[in-house]
């Protein structure tokens, strides 16, 4: 069998001259020695992670195992394939002798090669092929890409030297075409305007267009020029063409293109002619069924965070933008790149399955997981790959209530919180009426646990996706909030803020209740931050509209949306909220409470009764001192979260010896910054 191989010549094809005119092939890392000394690849590998200083020991590895690899693995006759970058065509070489190691040589491994006078365009190749010889690696086997490769070599494609080059652009128009409209109807529905770079117009000599339907090409333009025109404010592309004449057209009218258009809307694709009339014999190299439902297995693959977002994608027909996705989940749209990113590295890490490459060069890891789609609105859609749909059908199917939100009711609440059931109730009254209230307390009251615990109480449920949070600072803004121009590339695009986008969640669940929690909030210049929106919160404005700067569009905040703020009263460095604010908030006192709830909790955690007794009777005496100072008052009381986070496994004087030292100190020495002969006073009362 002949066996196929990959060289890399050099980082910016330095080594194409030398590989020609010498007749080699080679790749590098010296400092590893000549590694026909070894015997064995593990005494190489041994050899070469000492032999290789870096931090990175997956590099070393690496290299080590290419260097092995060209080394033992290639024989005469095998084939070898590299790749000249700047000029996007393939050189072909038969191996005329094994490695020998070239000493002193910055490149020292190397085999003799002869190369062929014949070269092939990267053009003709499939994007499988092309993905599978774009790898980082400098010498791998290429088999399957081979096959491809030998199949037109022998055919005599040379660069340019037949019609398969030509570049197309293929536009699917389902969304815009009627079977019964004229050849003039079908050209402008085509050549409207189209999301396209304009710089991808200009490099890529692109010489047709099509119009796709029903994953069949239904006319062929021959492309004579294109214009850059305005449409709502964004640069999009006109073509400008007539209907081809020539040999292409018979060859691409009517023919099925299923493979590169596999989704709906009115996507572009950019692609030649090879691919097309050769894509049926071109098998992509998916991740098969079975591999997926082992992949859905292995925890160590999709991490439970990432089993919840796609179990809910797949209940979304398999298919969403990250928008929409982030209104399903709750969570912020920017949340899921990165997430996506990581899962598909770990899955091409097990699978080693090929990386699709973007125009520019970089990786595109999604591709791993889904297709994709560029919708008319400017948004990208990502549609789940068949083979890991059809897994995931078995997984939900199988566990119909894996995202069933745990029950929490108003008995749980009072349970995990140490307030009394008249406050609960109290509070409930409050929001009710008011739709927004802060809860304002000292250090360590809880106020933030209890704000949660609160909305899910009232919505009889632990449902993340109708309960947001945010915590304001000083450099929290109206764009982080509501609406704003953010950078995108090399762009600024207009982008909705977290509340903006909980507001259009809960306008489209009116039937239920939402809870949005803004923790610190008077950190934030609050007229700054909610801008048009600040009058809208208002219990008797909701529903009604104002017309947003930015976007200059309509907007409300709705009736089922609730506000709930927390609020540290013993932050000296924060200004008093302003009136206009307050009469937009009920405000709650969060007290210490170190009652019997507080007691049964330390005392189910382990927490003797003296350790328990001796813990309220200090911190009584120093709430005691700090009410009754007329530089602090009852804003300044120590809360009793403190101490609810009891540790079993250290010795309990030495657990309250250490926080009373490096908590309730520190928060002391603050408070008597000017005055800290008090501390010590207090601390030398208890012998602390």
């Amino acid at each position: 069998m002949t066996n196929w191989w990959m060289v890399r010549a050099g980082d910016n094809n330095e080594l194409i001259q030398p590989f020609l005119e010498h007749g080699i092939a080679a790749i590098g890392w010296p400092q590893l020695g000549d590694p026909k000394k070894y015997s064995k690849k593990e005494d190489f590998l041994e050899h070469s992670s000492r032999a290789y200083k870096t931090e990175n020991p997956l590099t070393c590895s690496t290299a080590a195992n290419q260097v092995w690899r060209i080394a033992h693995e290639p024989k005469v006759g095998d084939k070898v394939i590299t790749f000249f970058k700047t000029k996007r065509f393939y050189y072909i070489g038969e191996i005329m002798a094994e490695h020998f190691y070239a000493h002193g040589e910055t490149y020292p491994n190397q085999i003799k090669v002869k190369w062929y006078e014949k070269i092939i365009s990267k053009d003709l190749l499939s994007r499988k092929s092309q993905n599978s010889l774009g790898s980082t690696l400098t010498f791998f086997n290429v088999n399957d890409s081979g096959q491809e490769i030998n199949k037109l070599h022998n055919y005599g494609a040379q660069r340019n030297e037949d019609l398969n080059t030509k570049k197309i652009i293929l536009i699917k128009i389902n969304q815009s075409y009627d079977r019964g409209m004229s050849a003039e109807e079908l050209y402008e529905a085509t050549s409207g305007v189209w999301k396209i770079n304009e710089t991808t117009m200009k490099n890529s000599d692109f010489q047709y267009y099509c119009p796709v339907y029903d994953n069949k090409i239904l006319e062929v333009y021959k492309l004579n020029d294109y214009q850059v025109v305005s449409h709502e404010g964004n640069k999009r592309i006109r073509f400008h063409g007539e209907k081809a004449i020539d040999e292409i057209r018979p060859k691409l009218l009517g023919r099925d293109v299923k493979s590169i258009h596999n989704s709906s809307g009115n996507p572009i694709r950019y692609t030649n002619i090879y691919e097309i009339l050769h894509q049926n014999s071109i098998q992509e190299e998916e991740i098969t069924l079975e591999k997926w439902t082992e992949l859905l297995k292995d925890n160590e693959v999709f991490r439970e965070e990432d089993l919840h977002l796609l179990k809910r994608m797949y209940r979304m027909g398999g298919e969403a933008t990250a928008s929409q996705l982030a209104e399903e989940v709750g969570d912020h749209f920017s949340a899921y790149n990165s997430r996506i990113v990581h899962l598909a590295k770990r899955i091409q890490s097990i699978t080693a399955c090929p990386i699709v490459l973007r125009e520019n060069g970089k990786e595109c890891w999604w591709c791993i997981l889904f297709e994709g789609e560029e919708l008319i609105n400017g948004h990208f859609k990502w549609i789940m790959k068949d083979n890991l749909k059809e897994a995931f059908s078995g997984i939900v199917d199988l566990d119909p209530d894996v995202d069933k939100n745990e029950i929490y009711l108003k008995e749980d609440f009072l349970k995990e919180v140490f307030l009394e059931e008249d406050t609960y109730l109290n509070i409930q009254g409050l929001l009710n009426y008011k739709k927004n209230i802060i809860l304002q307390g000292s250090p360590g009251v809880g106020k933030t646990f209890v704000s949660k615990r609160f909305a899910y109480s009232l919505m009889g449920e632990m449902d993340e996706n109708r309960l947001e949070m945010v915590q304001f600072h000083q450099n929290y803004s109206y764009e982080d909030f509501i609406m704003g121009y953010r950078p995108n590339e090399d762009k600024f695009e207009l982008q909705k803020g977290i509340f903006y986008q909980f507001c259009e969640k809960a306008l489209k669940d009116p039937e239920k209740d939402y809870y949005f929690i803004i923790d610190e909030i008077n950190r934030g210049n609050l007229s700054k931050i909610f801008g048009e929106l600040f009058m809208l919160i208002e219990a008797d404005k909701r529903g009604e509209q104002v017309t947003l700067g930015y976007s200059q569009k309509k907007f409300t905040v709705p009736p089922n949306i609730y506000l709930i703020g927390t609020m540290n009263t013993a932050d000296r460095s924060l200004a008093q909220l302003e009136i206009a604010m307050r009469r937009r908030f009920a405000f709650v006192n969060i007290i210490p409470n170190f009652n019997e709830k507080w007691e049964l909790n330390l005392s189910e955690a382990g927490a003797s009764q003296s350790i328990i007794m001796k813990i309220r009777d200090i911190v009584t005496y120093l709430n005691q001192e700090i009410e009754s100072d007329y530089q602090l008052g009852p804003g300044y009381m120590i809360g009793h979260s403190f101490f609810t986070l009891f540790n079993k496994n250290m010795d309990e004087n030495e657990w309250l010896l250490m926080i009373m030292n490096y908590e309730i100190r520190p928060l002391l020495e603050e408070y008597y910054f000017d005055r800290l002969e008090i501390v010590n006073e207090l601390f030398e009362e208890f012998s602390l």
